[in-house]
């Protein structure tokens, strides 16, 4: 069947906004002729403009279509409209509406809410269940080109909101708002001038949860995945590309008002899980990823993603000098499959403060004195390459461990305590362990050109190897001791035999 066919078909019941009234030159104000057609048919078709469709808000009621012919049919917000004012406001469930070009007047509105398309579950609306919007062209918009969500008090619910491919100059907030939600996708966010984040996943105090979302692909600014309360938390998001960098758009003309710096690639706080397959994020003054945390909230439990493409990042900050910085509380975990990361910069670090890891595999270019992590524990790592000659891999670390690979820096592990090296080459210029922190576990390793079969450096009852219901383990004097019960202190046991 043919395309011009098919569109025939599709709209032979639909009816006509110029039916109705509607000029499309770019001067008439065409809302009334659109509300007229949406409450007489629920197939409203919105053919190509010779100009644009002049709109102030039109209310889209529950079971309606909006047909278009793409981005050709342009609608251009009427100048001069209240603070607050929508173009397009969803009324009810099952509404679906067109590709389509939305236009706002950036220049001259004087708030942060006169969004293109605003989709909100509220005590007017009620619930808000399956709506699909959309590849959206913003310009200009004086607020969000879509915003969707749930109003505080949380008791109306959205869910089931899908929304195409969303690109846009010049906006004043963000390019997609998603304030509370329950299944939602988005397939890309795209643009260039952009006043706050290119997309924005947050939960207001007492909007409630924002969960079960998808995210195909943002290229922009920043990404913030942000709630102010740990019972309005976010959770079970999944993203496909995150790539970040404040090079990629400029500050929208005039100027988000608040003043927001982007000082960080993606924020996150109140997170349960989140996912993400592609992570880059290049450029940032603080941290390409942050975790932020108060007290009694869930900073980000866990965060996984399959790959990871740091580069210059920390360019300014003198308090965390990480790329991805963690809050020290001991229910976040990272799982990373692979990074590639160069870090640079005296006393900076890829990774800092995790409670809880596994990355997979690391090649990494770790220079002068920077660090790739420090002040983490528990933290698996399956392989690291280091590139550069200099830098540390580990500082103030505990029971970290690495199962392969090589480095070439300043210092394998400073000041870090119980960390175990197996199928390891390592060349370290100052030292390998610093002075008084030997308690590590070595394992079919090369060490500044020593090779180690296993155990040398074991020195801690925590360290304790277990055969059967023996534990064995070397004192702080240097004897070897046995138990036959996991050891309480360094003396615990009985010292084997008669060492020399």
């Amino acid at each position: 069947m043919s395309k011009a066919l098919n569109n025939k078909i599709k709209l032979n019941d639909a009816v006509s906004v110029k039916d109705f009234g509607a000029k499309g030159d770019g001067v008439t104000d065409d809302t009334a002729a659109f509300q007229a057609a949406l409450a007489a048919a629920k197939k409203v078709y919105a053919p190509a403009p010779a100009v644009s469709y002049r709109l102030s808000t039109v209310t889209i009621p529950a079971t309606r279509e909006l047909v278009t012919d793409g981005f050709a049919t342009v609608f251009h917000q009427l100048a001069g409209t209240a603070v607050g004012t929508r173009m397009f406001v969803v009324g009810g469930s099952n509404v679906r509406i067109g590709s389509m070009t939305v236009k706002g007047n950036i220049a001259t509105d004087t708030n942060e809410q006169n969004h293109a398309i605003f989709i909100q579950a509220n005590a007017t609306t009620g619930n808000i269940n399956n709506i699909h919007i959309g590849d959206i062209y913003g310009e200009k918009i004086r607020g969000d080109v879509v915003y969707f969500g749930q109003a505080t008090g949380a008791a109306n619910k959205l869910k089931n909101v899908h929304i195409g491919n969303i690109t846009f100059d010049n906006v004043y907030r963000n390019g997609v708002s998603c304030v509370s939600a329950d299944g939602f996708s988005v397939e890309s966010v795209t643009g260039t001038r952009c006043g706050f984040t290119h997309m924005d996943v947050e939960a207001n105090a007492g909007s409630g949860p924002c969960i079960n979302g998808r995210i195909g692909y943002i290229k922009g600014r920043c990404f913030g995945l942000v709630s102010p309360t740990a019972s309005d938390y976010i959770d079970n998001i999944e993203i496909g590309v995150l790539d970040l960098s404040p090079t990629y758009a400029a500050q929208s003309s005039p100027s988000y008002a608040p003043g927001i710096s982007i000082e960080d690639g993606l924020l996150l706080r109140n997170v349960r899980r989140v996912n993400i397959s592609h992570f880059r994020a290049e450029g940032f003054n603080r941290c390409a990823a942050f975790v932020t945390y108060n007290a009694g909230e869930l900073g980000c439990q866990y965060l996984g993603i399959d790959s990871v493409y740091l580069r210059n990042n920390s360019i300014t900050d003198v308090v965390y000098n990480s790329y991805i910085q963690f809050i020290a509380i001991n229910t976040n975990h990272l799982s990373i499959g692979h990074i590639d990361a160069v870090v640079s910069g005296s006393s900076k670090r890829c990774l800092s403060n995790l409670r809880s890891g596994f990355i997979r595999s690391v090649v990494a270019d770790v220079q002068s004195a920077a660090a790739f992590m420090r002040d983490c524990q528990n933290v698996q790592v399956g392989s690291i390459f280091q590139t550069g000659a200099g830098g540390f891999m580990w500082q103030l670390c505990v029971n970290c461990s690495v199962g392969g690979g090589s480095f070439t820096g300043d210092r394998l592990a400073t000041s870090c305590t119980q960390c175990r090296f197996e199928n390891f080459t390592a060349t370290a210029a100052v030292f390998l362990f610093s002075s008084g922190q030997e308690n590590h576990v070595i394992v079919n390793s090369t060490l500044n050109s020593s090779y180690y079969g296993y155990g040398v450096g074991i020195r801690a009852h925590t360290m304790a190897q277990r055969f059967g219901d023996y534990y064995l383990w070397v004192d702080s004097t240097g004897d070897l001791r046995i138990k036959s019960s996991a050891p309480t202190t360094d003396t615990d046991g009985t010292v084997v035999g008669t060492q020399t």
